[in-house]
Order: structure tokens, then C-alpha cells, then sequence
């Protein structure tokens, strides 16, 4: 537990865990050896649905990916393109220049819609997210 901060709920696959923390991110860590495919993007947005359900407000993802994670370059993006309106940013944290290949690789070849930004660690991740929702909370309440 960081700061006060705890899981609300954590749900575990066999590869990935994804999480929603009581400071409103969703963190998602991708198990060592995983490969991208359709059926792990389909079971990502499932659990991503379940996690947030009752939530009312975009939030942001987190993404941590373990070692020799791959990607494969057919992935249709309508599912995520679906839930868009309800991420707020996507944030990968590249701890190595492999990860950086691969989010960088994931970014040019599929587009998300939504904001997507890859930085070094975990902590900086996290620093970036509570920014980003502090930035559409503010945003939320002008003219209110």
C-alpha cells in the first residue's frame, strides 16, 4: 500500500492482473512471456469492464509489461476502440528498451484513440495518471 493508496479490487488471468486502486487508476501488469493476441485483448477488455463497473468518470490505465511480452500485428482495435470514452490516458511503463520497442511499435501500428504516453518507471506512471485526473476533475468543474 502507497500512501493510503489500496486495491478496490484485483482480478488475476493467467496472463495478466489487472487492478482498479482506490485513487481511481487502473493498473494492469502484463505476466511474464505473454503474447498480444485478439483473446488476450478480449479478456483485457472484459476484466477492464468488470473492474470499472459503477464507475462513472474516464480513468487512466496503467500498463506494466513482465519479460518477453510480444505482439502480434493483426489485432482489430474495435473493442478498444469501444471503451475509448472511458480511459482517460493509457500509460505504458517502459522499464527497457524492449518494452519501448514494443509500446512504440503498439502505438504506430494500431493508433489508440486515447491518449497514450510511455515513460521509464512504475512511480512515474502513477505520477502521470494522478495528473491527469486532477487535470479532468479541474476541467470537470469549470463552469460549475
Amino acid at each position: 500500500m502507497e500512501n493510503g493508496i489500496y486495491y478496490i479490487d484485483t482480478i488475476d488471468r493467467p496472463k495478466f492482473t489487472m487492478g482498479l486502486r482506490s485513487d481511481n487508476i487502473i493498473h494492469i501488469t502484463l505476466k511474464d512471456g505473454v503474447e498480444v493476441n485478439q483473446k488476450i485483448q478480449d479478456e483485457l477488455v472484459q476484466v477492464f469492464l468488470e473492474l470499472r463497473q459503477g464507475c462513472t468518470i474516464k480513468i487512466p490505465a496503467v500498463i506494466k509489461m513482465g519479460e518477453f511480452i510480444s505482439i502480434v500485428d493483426d489485432i482489430p482495435m474495435k473493442q478498444l476502440h469501444d471503451i475509448s470514452e472511458m480511459i482517460l490516458c493509457i500509460i505504458i511503463c517502459a522499464e527497457n528498451a524492449g518494452h519501448r520497442l514494443l509500446a512504440n511499435f503498439y502505438n504506430t501500428k494500431f493508433q489508440p484513440l486515447n491518449e497514450y504516453i510511455i515513460v521509464k518507471d512504475f512511480d512515474q506512471a502513477i505520477a502521470y495518471a494522478k495528473s491527469k485526473l486532477d487535470e479532468n476533475d479541474a476541467n470537470s468543474k469549470v463552469g460549475n
